[in-house]
């Protein structure tokens, strides 16, 4: 297996990918409770929010096979030599910063046909949002999970970070070290631009994130969104730092609780 940045040609499978992998997410089955009665409308808004991230800066990679890589156990029935060139999972990534760096990474894409198709895959999303005429969804669910979960993390603490905006692995492939391959690139990119690297996760999601040394900084309760879980901020920094932007991120996350209780 190999990583390689995203093609247009991904699209079809990365949508696949999405619609499977968040089908078992609570957040989304609370937006999206007629999911299964209008399946490819819930496929297509998945779709839509991953290329209008794309088209507003996202860095995307996926992680695709190799010939003769071994088949998944679900598939172990399958004959002859695994092909190549099948797409397996995802991260969509973001720079966040105003320095020369990150500008260069917020460049729009040079890929023409790319930047056209976001661009319309943007446009038909937020008239499909205004309109609501996307039948898997509930609109007024859908305003308050941006209400609970939209909030930002501090601008100051993360002036300059990347943002790990999605990460989904075809579930046949999880448990194979796909995700945490995924996740490698870009903290070896923080790294070297030494910034941290910031993202919003499920319990599920976070325990692949701290085995891979990230830190839970923040808990945001869902009580408003009858979830029983809460959803987390995580940071991951270089090991030099000792942990000094956990330990600010956690304060500042503290003190913002603390304002909003009294």
């Amino acid at each position: 297996m190999h990583l390689r940045p995203f093609h247009q040609s991904d699209i079809p499978r990365i949508s696949d990918i999405i619609a499977i992998c968040d089908a078992d997410d609570p957040v989304v089955q609370y937006c999206h409770p007629h999911m299964l009665k209008y399946w490819d409308a819930y496929r297509r808004s998945g779709t839509r929010a991953i290329l209008r991230k794309m088209a507003t800066g996202g860095v995307c990679w996926v992680a695709e096979t190799d010939e003769g890589d071994p088949w998944p156990a679900a598939m172990r029935d399958s004959q002859g030599p695994r092909p190549g060139g099948f797409v397996v999972g995802f991260a969509l990534w973001k720079r966040v910063g105003n320095s020369q760096v990150a500008k260069n990474w917020q460049r729009p894409c040079r890929d023409w046909d790319r930047r056209i198709d976001s661009f319309l895959h943007s446009l038909q999303g937020s008239y499909i949002d205004l309109f609501h005429l996307d039948p898997s969804a509930d609109p007024v669910r859908h305003q308050s999970v941006l209400k609970t979960l939209g909030r930002p993390v501090d601008a100051e603490i993360f002036a300059e970070a990347w943002e790990m905006s999605a990460l989904c692995v075809a579930p046949e492939y999880q448990r194979r070290r796909v995700g945490t391959t995924l996740l490698k690139w870009g903290l070896d990119q923080a790294a070297a631009e030494n910034v941290p690297v910031f993202v919003q996760a499920s319990p599920v999601g976070v325990k692949l994130y701290t085995s891979c040394g990230f830190q839970a900084f923040e808990k945001i309760l869902c009580d408003d969104l009858d979830l029983e879980e809460p959803m987390y901020y995580l940071v991951w920094e270089r090991p030099d730092w000792n942990g000094r932007v956990f330990e600010l991120a956690k304060k500042k996350a503290e003190g913002t609780a603390a304002g909003r209780a009294a």
